[in-house]
């Protein structure tokens, strides 16, 4: 219910004059941002030595294009990247630095664990491990080049 909602919102908010692109995110992108439990690019061993912190955010598709962050390698959210489908991600390129330096990260895979916007206290729970791919390679918001902060991102939830 909530979902279509802040579908129709954003519907309306594109259709809005002068309005050229409309998007959604779990968190300010120029704000203090959230946290991470920790991530681990498949592969190393799940140990504090191997853990990346890096911020995490649902968006929606239009989230990368509207705030004009471009993408370097991969794609873009689509309809197809729903509940059902498998977890995906798009990492900017310090998370890819980090977790896999000189290397290309579409299709690499870390291992998290995290709650989601519908069960938030899954995070509270010690087997609740997530393995996501990453389908994209994003650029750096103006404001984390200079800190060179690691960010991912997931679609915001849709049936």
């Amino acid at each position: 219910m909530a979902a279509a909602a802040f579908d129709r919102v954003l519907d309306e908010l594109r259709r809005a004059p002068g309005v050229e692109f409309a998007a959604a995110g779990s968190t300010a992108p120029l704000g203090p941002c959230c946290s991470s439990n920790g991530l681990v690019p498949e592969g190393r061993p799940l140990s504090g030595e191997s853990v990346i912190n890096a911020y995490s955010r649902f968006v929606t598709p239009e989230y990368f294009e509207t705030l004009r962050i471009p993408l370097l390698r991969g794609r873009l959210f689509t309809d197809r990247d729903t509940r059902q489908a498998p977890l995906v991600m798009i990492v900017n390129e310090e998370l890819a630095r980090l977790a896999w330096p000189g290397e290309d990260p579409i299709g690499k895979r870390i291992v998290c664990c995290e709650g989601t916007p519908e069960n938030p206290s899954l995070a509270q729970t010690r087997f609740n491990t997530l393995l996501l791919t990453a389908l994209g390679l994003a650029g750096l918001l103006l404001a984390a080049v200079r800190r060179r902060i690691p960010s991912r991102s997931r679609r915001s939830s849709r049936s």
